[in-house]
């Protein structure tokens, strides 16, 4: 589930919601929390198995838990805190102005491992599917790299740069950080240009994480 810039997961097995993980929460704490967001969007990941069982309660008690401590927020809270995600997640939009001012670049967007989108810039701007879909993809780019580099007793991909047919594609895992930057562009982008872009973006990115 993603939410402006935040990210929140939360596992079910046999009907029963085992695990939730939000930021630098989890379990009940990090489901109460999702579950104060305004709004959102959610994508179904199925066969994903939490790796610990943090939740004991069953879901009933947890969304009337979750539906007090909504009750009892106070309107000056949820005001400050959306405030505080806008300015954010326009802070880390504007991280990626050299990326998207470079030539041939049509897309640029920052993802987790799983495929969720954390923020988008490009021209699929208010296509909400087709940004998830892209999100998707990249998630299973990444796997099949880990898997092959793995193999190659290589460690798990950092930065990588793919020439296409049609264009380009240039991803950086943010340091310490399950997220990833990836770049889109045309036949006319010049990989230099965006490879020094992206490289100078990162620390600003990363300290907005």
């Amino acid at each position: 589930m993603t939410c402006d810039d935040q990210l929140g997961m939360i596992y079910f097995q046999e009907g029963n919601i085992v695990h939730a993980e939000a930021g630098h929460l989890e379990g009940e704490s990090a489901f109460y929390h999702i579950m104060r967001w305004q709004g959102g969007e959610f994508t179904v990941v199925r066969n994903q198995t939490a790796l610990r069982e943090t939740i004991k309660r069953g879901w009933q008690s947890l969304l009337l838990e979750s539906m007090r401590r909504v009750d009892e927020a106070s309107d000056l809270a949820k005001v400050e805190a959306k405030h505080a995600r806008v300015i954010r997640q326009n802070k880390l939009r504007a991280q990626l102005n050299p990326i998207m001012k470079s030539q041939g670049v049509e897309h640029g967007f920052l993802h987790n491992k799983e495929g969720f989108i954390l923020l988008y810039r490009g021209k699929l701007a208010k296509q909400t599917d087709a940004i998830s879909s892209l999100g998707n993809q990249m998630a299973d780019c990444v796997k099949d790299l880990e898997k092959t580099l793995n193999f190659l007793n290589g460690g798990a991909p950092e930065f990588w740069e793919f020439q296409l047919k049609k264009g380009i594609v240039v991803s950086c895992k943010i340091p310490d950080e399950e997220a990833y930057l990836t770049v889109l562009g045309s036949k006319k982008a010049r990989s230099k240009e965006i490879r020094n872009a992206i490289r100078s973006c990162i620390p600003g990115i990363k300290e907005l994480l």
